[in-house]
């Protein structure tokens, strides 16, 4: 079966990544980055939605070649941040920092990947999936453990990041935040989703209706809470996510669900391009920064002088073209040379 919907929705997905990196201009880039935390957590239960199965074999199955197909792009995605970082800025004292992550706890526990900024998804992805691999065999889903587990997750979730500074007076760092335990909650939602969907337990009230009235009221919500929580705490909200990024998140993948046949001309781009948009736009970022000589600070000027303000050409839509296409060729010239190397 072709999920349309939920494969275009990739597509919007990942630009909304982008678009928290690399804001909209004006009063659009101040709101969108609220809703947009939706992101990773769709792209979390869209891959358990799909890796779910009441067959164990199955399952296992499933989620070796998710493993594998991250891991794969993990390797590849760090080697080409680490030649970028070479080539524009040039300095090995920056590099032999990023480097000593690989001996670090925040590397091996928390998931920040040396080099690649967004690179923490896929490796806490990883840490997840093997996680939830292992326990499965053991016990039986859905289970009082895996809504346990659940919680506790969303629990470090909110605590580590946007409610934080209602707990701690010094702010905690974003490594907190993104690493497998925030992963492994929105998995299991996912799991959950396509149990649930598997037996037609889909609750009736749920309407099309319904749904497009929790996705408005949740994306309302994810605006005030910031600026609830700012003006409370008289903090910077730092963080990826609020207690209605959940049902924001959950709304619209159900939706989607029940409209699994629109949007089939973006189910292509979405399903090919949208994984390359994610991890490569900091990468694609990096390159037009040091090409136009703006945001960041080279060893040399920029190579071309723009007579116009930069952000009409580094935003959210152009960054997305860039990282969608450069990257995807370069795969494909890696997978042909391996090929290759294998015919011989």
């Amino acid at each position: 079966m072709r999920y349309n919907s939920i494969d275009a929705m990739r597509l919007i997905a990942a630009i909304l990544v982008v678009s928290l990196h690399i804001p909209f201009p004006s009063i659009v880039g101040k709101m969108i980055p609220d809703i947009a935390r939706i992101s990773v957590p769709f792209f979390l239960i869209c891959s358990a939605f799909f890796l779910y199965s009441t067959s164990l074999e199955a399952f296992k199955s499933n989620s070796l070649k998710l493993v594998k197909k991250a891991t794969s792009l993990l390797f590849t995605s760090t080697l080409i941040y680490f030649c970028i970082d070479l080539i524009i800025w040039r300095n090995w004292d920056r590099i032999i920092q990023q480097l000593t992550l690989f001996s670090s706890l925040d590397f091996w526990f928390f998931n920040s990947v040396p080099f690649i900024p967004v690179g923490w998804y896929l490796m806490a992805f990883i840490y997840s999936i093997l996680i939830i691999r292992f326990l499965y065999k053991f016990i039986p889903f859905p289970s009082f453990f895996w809504y346990l587990t659940m919680v506790i997750g969303f629990c470090w979730w909110f605590i580590t990041g946007t409610y934080q500074s209602f707990f701690f007076d010094i702010p905690m760092p974003l490594k907190y935040n993104t690493c497998w335990i925030v992963c492994y909650p929105f998995l299991i939602i996912g799991m959950l989703i396509a149990h649930f969907f598997k037996y037609e337990k889909i609750p009736s009230i749920l309407s099309n209706k319904v749904l497009i009235l929790c996705i408005i009221f949740f994306s309302s919500s994810s605006i005030a809470a910031h600026f609830i929580i700012k003006n409370i705490t008289g903090s910077p909200v730092n963080g990826t996510g609020y207690i209605s990024t959940i049902f924001l998140v959950v709304a619209l993948f159900i939706l989607l669900l029940k409209h699994i046949n629109n949007g089939k001309r973006l189910a292509y781009l979405g399903k090919n391009y949208s994984m390359y948009i994610y991890i490569y736009h900091v990468a694609a970022n990096y390159l037009l920064c040091a090409l136009f000589g703006v945001q960041f600070t080279f060893p040399y000027n920029g190579f071309i002088n723009l007579p116009f303000d930069y952000t009409i050409i580094i935003n959210p839509l152009i960054i997305s073209i860039f990282a969608a296409i450069i990257p995807a060729y370069i795969h494909k010239i890696i997978s042909r040379l391996i090929l290759r190397k294998n015919n011989k």
